[in-house]
């Protein structure tokens, strides 16, 4: 990694015509770090790739390391510095004292992006917030998936359609004038979370590409329409929680980069 970030910073020297040698102090670096951040995304991968796929408990106390810092890393150690030999092998992490550190900021700043809902909370309002990013991200994405391939389908009917599919999906006597008296775009976001399952089981050949257990689908949106934990005032059931958090990662794998 030390090497490609060098081989980028050099790139950069050529390109700008910097006189050589070219000093690189702390301050230009960080200045330029979220870019060298994204160029090492590959390298990164690769290497906690091999990590994940051949050593899995170690790559799970990296991770805890990096989202939720050395007391509870150390809390996950079945068997002490013997179960981290390959972190410590690969000089991911290192132990001051009785600490433990990722020695790799790039590394920690992945890890914390691509498992960012995985961070341990305890404020019961932190928790209903991550809840409520979440389930808003899915729902976007699929209000715009159904929106386009009606509109795909059906053309200029496409809102004609969707509300013949829904208009019966609700108690809500006032919705369809609602409907009605909105653009298709609009109207879709007139539509209650449960409606929006109507619509891609209607459809199903078209959606079953993303989402191929139909049986899994049904039962993991049943779970995040249900479950409004952060509607609530009361604290969170654990089982509630870990529920949900299932259902959002088949979510969020199947719709990524959606």
């Amino acid at each position: 990694m030390t090497r490609q970030v060098c081989s980028k910073i050099n790139s950069d020297v050529l390109e700008n015509k910097e006189n050589r040698p070219f000093s690189v102090s702390k301050y230009s670096y960080e200045r330029q770090a979220p870019d060298y951040q994204v160029k090492l995304e590959a390298v990164i991968e690769q290497i906690l790739g091999v990590l994940e796929d051949h050593y899995p408990t170690e790559y799970n106390l990296l991770k805890i390391l990096a989202l939720d810092g050395s007391d509870a890393f150390k809390k996950s150690l079945p068997f002490g510095d013997s179960s981290i030999a390959h972190l410590l092998g690969y000089c991911l992490i290192t132990r001051d004292r009785n600490d433990y550190y990722v020695r790799i900021k790039t590394v920690a700043t992945y890890l914390n992006e691509k498992h960012k809902y995985e961070k341990s909370l305890d404020d019961t309002s932190e928790k209903r917030a991550r809840i409520t990013v979440r389930r808003g991200k899915i729902e976007e994405k699929l209000r715009g998936l159904i929106q386009t391939n009606l509109t795909l389908k059906f053309g200029k009917k496409a809102k004609e359609r969707m509300i013949d599919i829904v208009k019966n999906a609700t108690t809500d006597k006032t919705q369809e004038a609602k409907l009605q008296s909105k653009d298709f775009k609009d109207a879709m976001q007139e539509l209650y979370f449960s409606q929006l399952k109507v619509l891609m089981i209607k459809d199903w050949n078209t959606y079953q590409v993303l989402f191929s257990d139909r049986v899994k689908f049904e039962q993991f949106f049943d779970i995040i329409n249900t479950h409004r934990a952060d509607a609530h005032a009361k604290a969170l059931d654990e089982e509630d929680e870990a529920l949900l958090n299932y259902a959002f990662k088949y979510f969020e794998k199947a719709l990524d980069g959606i």
